[in-house]
């Protein structure tokens, strides 16, 4: 049998019947400031720093991830990947572009925590300024299912591109990420995720080219509890 980590695609369902593709990924620049409880992003310096719906107009929390099961299933792909949000904040409405004077902290992005510490809810607090990925995580186990299953999620990626940032999404986090930084924040969110889903597979970090990968690998610290990743390029 064919690994499905070959032959996969990067795309949002759309062209699925069209490939034949082992594996699929949900990312990009978008879901750096994805907010899964209303579905606003952010499309950074892309495309004047827009918070919006382009991703999805829906209602329904999480439809992307929704989206994409359903038409990975249609389609035959057996392996499912989506994007967790890492780098602090996301977009809080769909107001258009966010000037420099509004970078976080303010009333245009939530939080992101990475453990919520109390029960989880199947309809999110839309009010209270923070998201939770472990919340988001268990939202996707109970409409899904879990990683064990042919419609659920068997990996998340810890964001996307963090060497870059500071430069695609400066108004969420205006300095360069550090190693200790980016590995800190990946073991956390990565226990987070496994403590919902044992059985899911964590991609990262999800690196834009070959040296920075080599940069992060022999700078970043040598952390006892760090989670088997997979290093995403």
């Amino acid at each position: 049998p064919i690994s499905p980590y070959i032959y996969g695609i990067n795309e949002h369902g759309d062209n699925l019947d069209e490939v034949t593709a082992g594996s699929v990924r949900q990312g990009g620049n978008r879901f750096t400031a994805y907010n899964w409880e209303n579905n606003y992003s952010n499309a950074g310096s892309d495309w004047y720093f827009s918070s919006d719906t382009y991703l999805s107009s829906s209602s329904t929390s999480g439809a992307c991830a929704i989206d994409l099961s359903e038409k990975a299933e249609e389609n035959g792909v057996p392996y499912k990947m989506t994007t967790l949000q890492m780098a602090g904040y996301v977009a809080a409405d769909k107001n258009g572009s966010v000037s420099e004077s509004e970078a976080a902290p303010s009333a245009r992005w939530d939080k992101v925590e990475f453990s919520k510490g109390s029960e989880f809810s199947l309809e999110p607090d839309l009010t209270d300024g923070v998201v939770y990925m472990d919340e988001y995580v268990n939202y996707l186990v109970k409409t899904l299912g879990d990683s064990t299953t042919s419609t659920g999620y068997q990996a998340y990626s810890l964001d996307n591109e963090p060497a870059l940032w500071n430069g695609t999404h400066k108004l969420i986090q205006p300095d360069p990420v550090s190693p200790e930084e980016l590995v800190s924040k990946s073991v956390e969110l990565s226990k987070a995720v496994k403590a919902v889903d044992a059985n899911a597979e964590i991609f990262g970090p999800a690196l834009y080219g070959y040296i920075v990968g080599l940069y992060i690998l022999f700078r970043a610290p040598e952390p006892a509890s760090l989670p088997v990743c997979h290093l995403l390029f």
